[in-house]
């Protein structure tokens, strides 16, 4: 015979209705979720940052982009003074934004030489930005034999031009 009083003591005995069994599952569970979130919210703000990087990186090179395809330059003249080895060359902003001509490169023959100074055509005076529609010159010292030569002129955008001429 079995006592309706023995069944729940049995069940009281073995722990089904423990309280402490029942908030460990909580807990975990609790524990859990709270590590997905913080990962989740780990994730979405390191790709937001990449997002945010990628639309800065972008944003520059539209901008360098857009500059690039308003610089244009035009060799107009290169005279060659044999007496005092010096390559004269002018150069003229056909271009409708300013160039800096702390970065202009000049090649001749494919040489480059750094540190030139530019000068405001017609003047003696050094110019650092060359404006739309003004004209500079490079004094660009080398001994050059008679024959056929190129001269490069190039700006900080990669935009150049180049003419051939010759020495007699």
């Amino acid at each position: 015979m079995l006592n309706s009083n023995n069944k729940t003591n049995n069940c009281k005995s073995s722990g089904l209705f423990s309280s402490k069994r029942g908030f460990g599952g909580v807990a975990s569970t609790l524990i859990m979720f709270i590590a997905i979130i913080g990962v989740t919210t780990g994730m979405v703000m390191s790709f937001q940052n990449y997002f945010i990087q990628t639309k800065t990186v972008l944003d520059s090179q539209q901008k360098q982009t857009n500059q690039k395809l308003k610089t244009f330059i035009t060799i107009t003249n290169v005279f060659y003074d044999d007496s005092s080895d010096n390559l004269r060359i002018y150069v003229k902003n056909t271009g409708s934004i300013s160039i800096d001509t702390g970065f202009v490169d000049v090649f001749v023959d494919n040489d480059f030489e750094g540190n030139l100074s530019t000068y405001e055509a017609g003047t003696t005076d050094l110019i650092e930005n060359l404006i739309t529609a003004d004209t500079m010159y490079v004094d660009y010292p080398v001994v050059l034999i008679p024959g056929s030569h190129n001269v490069r002129v190039v700006t900080e955008l990669g935009v150049g031009d180049n003419v051939d001429f010759n020495v007699k």
